[in-house]
C-alpha cells in the first residue's frame, strides 16, 4: 500500500527538551557552568512567570519575573514550611549585602516573614506600583542545569538571600503569583546570587526568551552556554541562537528621579540602553534627542522591562513615530479605525497581508549609540497587535511627556514585552552590555513550552522495553464517538474512555469509585505537578479519596465532546493547499487554509467529531462541485437531513466496495501533488436509509469565533483509513483506502 505523507504544521515548534530530575539526583560536586529556568505567558494579565523551586523540600514557587526588582520576594503570609529556612538575623552579612534596617520585635509568634531581631527591606510589587516591608531570608533554590541544548541534573543553591512578606499583598499579580522574582543587577537579584553561589566559572550573564503565546512556554539561561533551537522545517537540525545576536549595546547608569537638578538619586538596579535614532522602513524619523539622553535628575533615555506589556513611549516620540508609520502604510491603502485601549492608532486589517514575521506592516528600527550597525529591527509580529479578525492595533503605547514627579514618564522609552517576543535578549551583567537577536521567526524558531519527560522508578527497573504497545478502538452506536479500554490501577481494571486527538490528559471519573493499591495523589510541589503545569489546592472538603485530597494539584480538563473548555488543547494540524473533485480542483479562498497568529484558519484532525466540518465558503465550494460531477448520473437531491445540507436520492446511485459510487474528492497537502488524502463513496457519504444519503460533510459556518480551522477531518473520513501520528519526525500519513485491498480496520485480530 503506498502511503503518503504530509507535514504537521505546527503553529509553533518545540524548542527544548526539560527532563525533569529529582533533588536526589541533583547531588553533584562538578559546579554549573548554566542554569534553566521555563517562562510563561499569562493569557489575563499578560504578565511573565516562572516556576522556581525554594525550600527543602522543594516547591514549587510561581512568581512574576521582573527585569528591575532587585529581590526575589515571596508571600509568606499563605504559609511557607521548609527546613532549611532562616531569617535573616540583624548584624549578619545577608542583612549587610541586602542593606537592610534592624527591627528589634515581630507582634506576632516567629514565623517565616516575622522574626524578633531580623533586619527589613523594602520590596516592590512593580505590577501595581506598590511597596512594602519584607524580612530578610535565607533558603535553598533549585534550578535545572544545561549544556545549552537539553536540561540536566537539578542544582541546589543554598542560603539564597530573598525577602519573605507576611503583610505585602498580591494584588494585580497573575493568579497563582506568590511574589516576584528579581533580575536585576543589583547583589542581591537572582543572577548575580548565581554567579556569587558558584563563583568565576559561573559569568554574570543571563539571557531570556519570551513566548508569544499562552499556549507555549518560554526559556530562561543563567550563566554562560550556547542556546539551541530547532528550525520548523528540520526538527533535527540545531541552531545556536547566541551567533544570531546582531552586537551588544553598552548598559548605562541611571539613578532615581529627583526634582532638583542639583540632586541625584539612588542608582537604579534595571537595564538601561541608549537608542540614538528610531527608523521606519529605514528611514529615520525627526526625534528631540535631548529626551534619548540620560539626565543626573533621573529623567530621559530608555528601559528594557519584563513588567510592561507594550513598549511606552515619549508622547512627542510617540506622535512622531505614528506619522512615519501612516504615510509608510498610505500606498497599501489601509484604513485607520476607532481605537482600542491601550492603543490610539488602529487599523482595518481587510487589505493587510499577513506573513511569517506577522503582518506585513512598515519596519520598525532602534538605533544604539549612533551605531547603523547596532539596532532591534521589528517587525509586524512585534509591532502590531491583533484585536480581532478586522482590526489590529500600533503596539505601542503614548505614555505622555517626561517629566519630574509621577505620573509623568522617567524614561522616554520603555520597551514592553510585546516587543521582547521571540526575540533572544542576553543581558551581560559583567561586560555591561546587552545584545539582541534578529526575530527568531526569521528562521521559523517559534519559541513553544519544554518537552518534560519523566522517567519514574518502574520503568527504569524494567529490562526489556517494548518496541510497540496496542489497544482496541470500538465505535458507539449512539454518539459515532470511538471509545477504547485501558487497564488502570493494582490490581488493573479496565477503564472505557473516549478518544480524543486534541485532549491533553488521560482524565478518569473517580467519583463513582477508584481502588488501587499503587495511586498517589499529585501533592504540591512534585514533578508530576510541575509536569502538569498544575494549581496547588490546599483544602479538599470532603474526607481524602482519589480525586480530593489536602495539598495536591488541579488541572483544568475539557470535555471536548460536550465543549466544555478547560484548557487550550494541541492537537494535529496539517496544511491543506487545494481540494479536488474527480480530479478537478475546486475554486477557494485560500486564506483560510493558512495558519493564522490569531489562532484560527489551517485544518485540523480529530476523533470527536463525527464528521469533517468545513468553512462555508468551502463547503458551497465542494457541493456546487461535488453536484457538477453528480449531473450525469441523474441522482437526484432530497430534503436535508440534519446536520447536512445536502442529501440525494440513491435510487440512481451504484455501489462498490468503495461505498456508493459518487465523484471521489482529494485534500491535496503542502502544494505537493503527490502528497493527498483520496476519500471515496464510504468515506465520503452517510447512508441515512435506503433511499436517501448525504454528503458527510458539515458547513461550520465562516471561520472565526466560532469555528477556528477551516478543515476539522472528523471520525467518518477517518474510517477505516490507517492514519500514522509520527510526533518525532512531526509528520501525520494517510494509507489509501484499506478498501481498495478488501481490508477493513476491524480485520486486526488481538
Amino acid at each position: 500500500q503506498q502511503q503518503t505523507m504530509a507535514s504537521i504544521s505546527q503553529l509553533v515548534l518545540i524548542t527544548f527538551l526539560l527532563c525533569i530530575t529529582t533533588v536526589s539526583q541533583a547531588q553533584t560536586s562538578a559546579k554549573p557552568k548554566a542554569l534553566i529556568l521555563p517562562i510563561s505567558k499569562d493569557a489575563s494579565t499578560l504578565q511573565y512567570t516562572t516556576y522556581l523551586g525554594m525550600g527543602t523540600p522543594p516547591v514549587q514557587k510561581k512568581v512574576v519575573v521582573d527585569l528591575a526588582e532587585k529581590h526575589l520576594w515571596i508571600d509568606c503570609d499563605s504559609g511557607y514550611e521548609s527546613s532549611s529556612y532562616k531569617p535573616g538575623y540583624c548584624g549578619s552579612a545577608a542583612c549587610s549585602v541586602s542593606k537592610a534596617d534592624c527591627v528589634s520585635f515581630c507582634p506576632t509568634p516567629p514565623k517565616p516573614g516575622c522574626n524578633n531581631n531580623t533586619c527589613r527591606v523594602l520590596i516592590e510589587n512593580s505590577v501595581r506600583g506598590s511597596a512594602g516591608i519584607a524580612e530578610v531570608a535565607l533558603d535553598t533554590i533549585s534550578l535545572q542545569s544545561t549544556d545549552g541544548s537539553k536540561a540536566g541534573k537539578t542544582v541546589q543553591v543554598p542560603n539564597f538571600i530573598f525577602a519573605c512578606t507576611d503583610i505585602f499583598g498580591l494584588d494585580e499579580l497573575a493568579k497563582g503569583a506568590q511574589g516576584m522574582l528579581g533580575l536585576s543587577r543589583h547583589q542581591i537579584a537572582l543572577p548575580p546570587q548565581l554567579s556569587s553561589a558558584f563563583g568565576g566559572s559561573f559569568r554574570k550573564k543571563f539571557a531570556i526568551c519570551l513566548p508569544s503565546t499562552p499556549k507555549s512556554d518560554g526559556v530562561m539561561f543563567f550563566g554562560d552556554s550556547p542556546y539551541m533551537f530547532y528550525p520548523s522545517y528540520n526538527t533535527s537540525k540545531a541552531i545556536d541562537v547566541s551567533k544570531r545576536i546582531t552586537g551588544y549595546t553598552r548598559l548605562y547608569p541611571n539613578y532615581d528621579r529627583t526634582a532638583s537638578p542639583r540632586l541625584r538619586g539612588p542608582l537604579l538596579p534595571g537595564y538601561f540602553v541608549k537608542v540614538t535614532s528610531i527608523l521606519v522602513n529605514k528611514k529615520p524619523i525627526p526625534l528631540n534627542t535631548t529626551l534619548l539622553d540620560f539626565h543626573i535628575t533621573g529623567q530621559g533615555g530608555s528601559t528594557i522591562s519584563t513588567v510592561k506589556p507594550y513598549t511606552i513611549l515619549d508622547s512627542s516620540i510617540y506622535k512622531s513615530l505614528v506619522q512615519a508609520f501612516d504615510k509608510e502604510m498610505a500606498s497599501s491603502k489601509v484604513a485607520k479605525v476607532a481605537p482600542v485601549a491601550p492603543f490610539k492608532d488602529c487599523y482595518s486589517t481587510k487589505n493587510m497581508l499577513m506573513s511569517g514575521l506577522g503582518l506585513v506592516v512598515p519596519d520598525i528600527t532602534f538605533v544604539f549609540e549612533n551605531k547603523k550597525d547596532l539596532y532591534w529591527e521589528m517587525f509586524g509580529a512585534n509591532s502590531m497587535v491583533e484585536i480581532n479578525r478586522d482590526v489590529a492595533c500600533f503596539a505601542f503605547v503614548d505614555g505622555g511627556p517626561v517629566g519630574d514627579f509621577y505620573p509623568a514618564l522617567e524614561t522616554a522609552i520603555e520597551f514592553g514585552t510585546h516587543q521582547l517576543q521571540d526575540y533572544l535578549v542576553q543581558f551581560d551583567i559583567a561586560s555591561s552590555r546587552v545584545g539582541f537577536t534578529s526575530s527568531l521567526l526569521l528562521d521559523e524558531l517559534v519559541l513553544i513550552s519544554f518537552l518534560l519527560c519523566i522517567t519514574t522508578l518502574s520503568q527504569a527497573q524494567t529490562s526489556a522495553k517494548p518496541n510497540a504497545l496496542i489497544l482496541p478502538i470500538s465505535k458507539d452506536a449512539t454518539t459515532l464517538q470511538y471509545t477504547t479500554h485501558l487497564g488502570m490501577g493494582t490490581p488493573p481494571v479496565q477503564k472505557k474512555v473516549v478518544v480524543d486527538l486534541a485532549e491533553k490528559h488521560l482524565w478518569i471519573d473517580c467519583e463513582s469509585g477508584y481502588e488501587s493499591s499503587t495511586y498517589k495523589p499529585g501533592y504540591c510541589g512534585t514533578a508530576a505537578c510541575s509536569v502538569a503545569k498544575a494549581e496547588c489546592v490546599s483544602f479538599c472538603p470532603t474526607p481524602p479519596k482519589p480525586g480530593c485530597n489536602n495539598n495536591t494539584c488541579r488541572v483544568l480538563i475539557e470535555n471536548s465532546v460536550r465543549g466544555t473548555v478547560g484548557a487550550v488543547l494541541p492537537g494535529y494540524f496539517v496544511k491543506v493547499t487545494s481540494v479536488l473533485v474527480n480530479k478537478k480542483p475546486i475554486p477557494l479562498n485560500t486564506t483560510l487554509l493558512e495558519f493564522q497568529r490569531t489562532g484560527i484558519g489551517g485544518s485540523t484532525i480529530t476523533t470527536v467529531k463525527p464528521y469533517t466540518i468545513l468553512d462555508s465558503s468551502i463547503y458551497k465550494s465542494l457541493v456546487q462541485a461535488f453536484d457538477k460531477e453528480m449531473a450525469s448520473s441523474k441522482v437526484t437531491k432530497v430534503a436535508p437531513v440534519a446536520p447536512f445540507k445536502d442529501c440525494y436520492s440513491t435510487k440512481n446511485m451504484g455501489m462498490s466496495p468503495l461505498g456508493l459510487a459518487v465523484p471521489d474528492i482529494t485534500f491535496v497537502f503542502e502544494n505537493k501533488k503527490d502528497v493527498y488524502w483520496e476519500m471515496f463513496g464510504a468515506n465520503s457519504m452517510v447512508e441515512i436509509n435506503r433511499d436517501v444519503a448525504c454528503l458527510a460533510f458539515v458547513d461550520g459556518g465562516p471561520v472565526g469565533p466560532t469555528l477556528e480551522a477551516a478543515i476539522e477531518f472528523g471520525a467518518h473520513q477517518l474510517q477505516d483509513n490507517l492514519v500514522q501520528f509520527d510526533i518525532a519526525s512531526s509528520r501525520v500519513g494517510f494509507t489509501s483506502s484499506l478498501l481498495l485491498a478488501a481490508v477493513e480496520c476491524s480485520n486486526f485480530k488481538f
